[in-house]
């Protein structure tokens, strides 16, 4: 409807596909007597290959994955040192924050962000 060529007949290719020439390009006159370059060619159709959609869709997924892994990490290292030997020390003069555990929700509260 919008071709280049009014004359000729639309060939639509699949996705992914590319073209694959098979022979030795030649010389012909066309019917206006004009010499056109004819290429034979061969489709063929890479359906191996991913479509974009697929390659953004794993590079969130391994993003996502490093996030919750950086995550886990953090609270892991938070929680050692909640319940280490430093901290309770430091409780012990700290009466008000040992009897309201705010050492705990100062954890959570880092977790949570």
């Amino acid at each position: 409807f919008l071709s280049q060529y009014p004359g000729e007949e639309e060939i639509l290719l699949p996705p992914r596909s590319f073209l694959e020439v098979v022979g030795a390009p030649r010389m012909e006159a066309g019917p206006d007597g004009r010499m056109v370059r004819v290429v034979e060619l061969k489709v063929n159709a890479n359906v191996m290959s991913s479509t974009v959609e697929t390659v953004l869709g794993r590079r969130r997924a391994q993003f996502v994955s490093a996030c919750e892994n950086s995550v886990f990490e953090i609270r892991s290292r938070l929680l050692d040192l909640v319940s280490s030997p430093q901290v309770e020390a430091a409780l012990l003069h700290r009466g008000y924050d040992r009897l309201h555990k705010l050492h705990l929700k100062v954890y959570e509260s880092i977790v949570k962000e």
